[in-house]
């Protein structure tokens, strides 16, 4: 399945709001084929780099409008590189 990078901006984004948009699966696994993989969160520039897997960008893109963070440029991932391992991502 594809997956996407996209690197968001919320002014003001506090641990609190990071941890609400995620506390529960319902909210990273926001439907049967498309997750938040992972999120990492930038306090000081207000920031998140969030990772995504799904079917189409436009489910990932309205999930990051839903909550509220502003995404200028969402990257479709091509390889992947975990413990030594070098993934293909598939379409």
């Amino acid at each position: 399945m594809p997956r996407f990078l996209a690197i968001a901006e919320k002014p003001g984004l506090t641990e609190d709001a990071f941890r609400a948009a995620l506390d529960r699966t319902g909210k990273w696994r926001f439907s049967k084929r498309a997750w938040i993989v992972k999120a990492y969160c930038l306090l000081d520039p207000g920031k998140v780099v969030i990772e995504c897997e799904a079917q189409d960008v436009r489910q990932f893109s309205e999930w990051l409008d839903g909550n509220g963070w502003s995404t200028p440029d969402i990257r479709r991932v091509d390889f992947v590189q975990e413990a030594g391992e070098v993934w293909p991502m598939r379409s």
